[in-house]
This record gives structure tokens, C-alpha cells and sequence, in this order.
């Protein structure tokens, strides 16, 4: 028993020194090649597919999407991001909606290249854009449109639009 005595105090200097070398090594790397590293990590990450990330870390296409989505978080709205629906004349072609909210069975699209600069862009996006609205439609479900503007006072703008949308009041 007098083992145990003498090798408590042994085992705590081994571990508080352990976590003493452990933050300097952490405190180095978050200076310097830490730094170099992180915005190598960072730079990679916009350049893959999905390039914003949230308050809560989700990883969404746009600084637009990111606006949205930290919106619905602060306002404790349950969000599905890029849901799959089927679309098309016998549902053979996928389909995927920005936003869905589940609790009120509402999709919400982000129209952001509806304004692009080169024309040809535009056309070809407002083209996709009109015949996903028209399978919307096709399908009776209910959807919000949100274009680039509409980010300035996104809350007040989305209020009016779900409430365009269903036919009753955003819940507060």
C-alpha cells in the first residue's frame, strides 16, 4: 500500500508536465506554420465543392446560403440543407432545393446568379431556374423565393415571403 502512496504524486507531476509540453506545442502551431497550415486548410476548403461554413460549422456553397442558414440557427428553425426531390415528367430527374422546412413543408431557393454579369451565365441559370419553379409548381409544393436583395433584411423578407407562401403568419 505505501507503493501506492509514493506513485500517486509521481503520476500527477508526469501528467501535469504532459499537459504543460501539450499546450506549448499547441500554442506554437497556432503562430506561424499553424497559421501557414490553417490557411492552406482554409483556401483547400473553398475550393471544394461546399466553401462556407456556418456559426454552427455546416458547410453550405455561398455567403449568401451562409446568411441563411445562420439565420434559421439564431431563430431555432429546423432546416434541411440541399434535400433530393425528383422532378420531371415521370420524376427522373434529381432535383435539389436549397432549403427545406420540414416543420412547415416549405422549400426555399436562393436565386443568386439571377443578376450575374455575364449574360450567357444568367440565361442558362434563369433557364434551370424557370423549370425548376415550373416542377414546383407541378408538384404543389410551396416555395420561397430569395434573391440577392433580399439578403440586406432577410429576416423582415422572408417573414413576408413564408407568409405569401402558406398563407398564414411566420410563429415567433
Amino acid at each position: 500500500m505505501d507503493w501506492v502512496l509514493v506513485s500517486i504524486p509521481i503520476i500527477l507531476i508526469f501528467l501535469t508536465a504532459t499537459l504543460y509540453f501539450l499546450r506549448k506545442r499547441e500554442e506554437k502551431q497556432s503562430t506561424g506554420e499553424g497559421e501557414k497550415r490553417s490557411r492552406r486548410a482554409e483556401r483547400r476548403a473553398r475550393a471544394s465543392r461546399h466553401t462556407f461554413l456556418t456559426l454552427r460549422g455546416v458547410a453550405v456553397r455561398s455567403r449568401a446560403e451562409k446568411t441563411i442558414v445562420d439565420y434559421f440557427t439564431d431563430n431555432d428553425i429546423v432546416y434541411e440543407y440541399e434535400p433530393v426531390l425528383m422532378g420531371g415528367t415521370n420524376h427522373e430527374r434529381e432535383m435539389r432545393p436549397d432549403f427545406y422546412l420540414p416543420e412547415y413543408d416549405v422549400y426555399l431557393e436562393y436565386w443568386g446568379m439571377v443578376s450575374h454579369p455575364d449574360g450567357s451565365k444568367r440565361d442558362e441559370y434563369v433557364e434551370k431556374m424557370r423549370w425548376k419553379m415550373a416542377q414546383y409548381r407541378e408538384m404543389n409544393l410551396r416555395v420561397i423565393s430569395i434573391e440577392h436583395a433580399d439578403l440586406r433584411n432577410f429576416g423582415d423578407v422572408f417573414r413576408g415571403k413564408f407568409e405569401e407562401a402558406t398563407g398564414s403568419k411566420f410563429p415567433d
